[in-house]
């Protein structure tokens, strides 16, 4: 069973050590590289933070609703993502 938790804390540290990379992106003007720094600061935000945020928000419901009351296959469903979100961010867990 995941450490929800555990899951928790670890996604906040890896948005907010992402969102902090995306805002020295997004501080670069220099005309050489600017376009290729917005351009990665937009990926990480889709590509990571994004999910991020949708673990977030899963575990808040997990949480609100209860472990035992969701179904078994919505359950696997949503570990699935939480974790994906949690290898994409750079942690992986096993359990």
């Amino acid at each position: 069973m995941l450490d929800y938790q555990t899951a928790k804390s670890q996604l906040l540290q890896q948005k907010q050590m992402h969102l902090d990379v995306c805002y020295f992106l997004e501080e670069i003007d220099s005309d050489f590289h600017e376009n290729a720094a917005n351009t990665l600061a937009n990926r990480i935000e889709k590509l990571v933070i994004e999910p991020i945020n949708v673990a977030l928000k899963i575990i808040d419901v997990i949480e609100m609703i209860g472990e035992d009351q969701i179904p078994s296959i919505v359950s696997v469903r949503w570990n699935q993502q939480i974790l994906e979100a949690l290898s994409k961010g750079g942690f992986e867990i096993e359990f």
